[in-house]
C-alpha cells in the first residue's frame, strides 16, 4: 500500500508566498476589535429580549389579578356585610396604579399569590356565608378596608413623587409590594383567627 503524499505548493508549480509586510500584519489585529464588539451587541439584544419577556409576563400576571378582583367586586357588591366589596375594589385600585409605574414581574407574581390566597381564604368564604355574621368579623372587614386604604394612599404618593421628580427607584416599588403583601397576609391571618374564635365562642354558648 502506497503512503499518502501531501503535495506542496512547489509541486503545483506555484511561487513561494512572500511574508506579509508590516501593514498587513497590522490589519490582523482588526478581528480583536470585532470580537470585542460582538458581546456588547449580543448583550444589548439579550437585555432587550429579557425586558420584553418581563413586560409581557407582567401584563399576563396583572390581567389575571384584575380578573380575580373585578369578579370579586361584582360578586360582593350586594353582600350583607357592609363594605365587603371595598376590599377587592381597593386592591384593584392599587394594582391599576402599580402597573403604570413599575415593571417588576417577579415581585408582582409574589403579590398575585398573596391576593389569590386572600380571595380564597377571606372573600370567598364571606361571600358564601349564610348564617349571621358575628360583629367581630364585621369590624374586621372595616379594619381591613382602612388598612388597604392606607396602602392605596401610599402608592398614590409614590406615583405623585414620580410625576414630580422622575426619579422613582426600583426599591420604592419593591417596598410598596412588600407593604401590600404584609397587609393582605395580616388580613388573612386575622380573619382566620377571628373565625376560629367565633366558633369557639359559639360552642361554649351551646347547651
Amino acid at each position: 500500500m502506497s503512503a499518502l503524499r501531501f503535495s506542496s505548493g512547489a509541486d503545483r508549480g506555484s511561487e513561494p508566498r512572500a511574508p506579509p509586510d508590516s501593514a498587513s500584519i497590522g490589519t490582523q489585529h482588526a478581528p480583536t476589535d470585532i470580537e470585542s464588539s460582538v458581546p456588547v451587541t449580543l448583550s444589548a439584544s439579550a437585555e432587550s429580549a429579557h425586558r420584553w419577556i418581563d413586560d409581557d409576563r407582567k401584563k399576563t400576571i396583572i390581567g389575571a389579578i384584575k380578573l380575580i378582583l373585578e369578579t370579586a367586586v361584582a360578586n360582593l357588591k350586594f353582600s350583607s356585610i357592609a363594605n365587603l366589596d371595598q376590599i377587592p375594589s381597593m386592591i384593584l385600585r392599587w394594582i391599576q396604579i402599580y402597573e403604570n409605574i413599575s415593571s417588576n414581574a417577579e415581585d408582582l407574581n409574589w403579590l398575585y399569590e398573596v391576593i389569590q390566597k386572600t380571595h380564597d381564604s377571606v372573600l370567598e368564604p364571606l361571600r358564601k356565608w349564610t348564617e349571621e355574621v358575628p360583629p367581630e368579623i364585621r369590624s374586621l372587614v372595616q379594619e381591613i378596608c382602612v388598612a388597604l386604604q392606607e396602602q392605596v394612599e401610599g402608592i398614590e404618593l409614590v406615583q405623585k413623587e414620580k410625576g414630580q421628580t422622575k426619579r422613582l427607584q426600583a426599591s420604592d416599588m419593591t417596598q410598596q409590594i412588600t407593604n401590600m403583601k404584609n397587609c393582605l397576609n395580616d388580613a388573612t391571618h386575622r380573619y382566620e383567627v377571628g373565625i376560629l374564635e367565633s366558633f369557639l365562642w359559639s360552642d361554649s354558648d351551646s347547651p
